[in-house]
């Protein structure tokens, strides 16, 4: 007989995976236990067992909801008639929006990733690369000339680009929507105004 889930199944799901980004963010992962989340969390390891099997599998979880909601929440973005300069400045913006309460996962997501299992790492960089390959075309379609379709000089600038905000939350981390989108719009224009160099 097949075992069904609580109602809250979810519910604790999504506390435990908060408890345990505290945790990891506080002592970091490679220190952290099982028994430290299941504190943090509020009951015992047994019970935290029940959930996930294991520290990495809740790792991730934190990573896979984090890069998934991001990403979805990128490509769904309405562009109307956008110029892809604006519609760039528009997903830069929302990218540092969505980063903002996450600072924890994203340093996790830069230090912690390569801990997983190869098969894990690959369904979370394939996150990554979605969100990657969407932006990239938003930049080359702003700029066709210098940057042609599938190229090099496309792909290191668009990885430039997250270079720039994927460091934010080391020196801004904590500033509100004011000043995030702020900086996004501060980004773009240097990011447009550098790219214009390599026609």
């Amino acid at each position: 007989m097949v075992r069904t889930l609580a109602k809250d199944h979810e519910d604790k799901r999504s506390a435990i995976l908060s408890a345990s980004t505290q945790v990891f963010a506080e002592i970091g992962f490679d220190r952290a236990s099982m028994v430290q989340v299941a504190n943090k969390w509020g009951s015992s390891k047994a019970a935290l067992y029940h959930y996930f099997p294991s520290k990495n599998a809740i790792l991730f979880a934190i990573l896979d909801r984090h890069l998934s909601e991001l990403t979805s929440h990128v490509l769904n973005l309405k562009r109307g008639d956008r110029s892809p300069e604006d519609f760039l400045s528009c997903m830069v913006e929302e990218i540092l929006l969505q980063y903002r309460g996450n600072d924890s996962v994203h340093e996790l997501q830069i230090h912690a990733l390569g801990q997983l299992e190869s098969d894990d790492q690959q369904l979370l960089r394939g996150h990554m690369r979605e969100l990657v390959s969407f932006v990239s075309s938003i930049v080359q379609e702003a700029h066709p000339v210098g940057l042609q379709t599938g190229s090099n000089d496309l792909r290191m600038a668009t990885m430039s680009l997250f270079g720039m905000l994927n460091w934010y939350y080391t020196w801004n981390g904590g500033h509100g929507t004011d000043s995030r989108r702020e900086y996004a719009r501060f980004a773009v224009k240097i990011f447009l105004g550098g790219i214009q160099s390599l026609d």
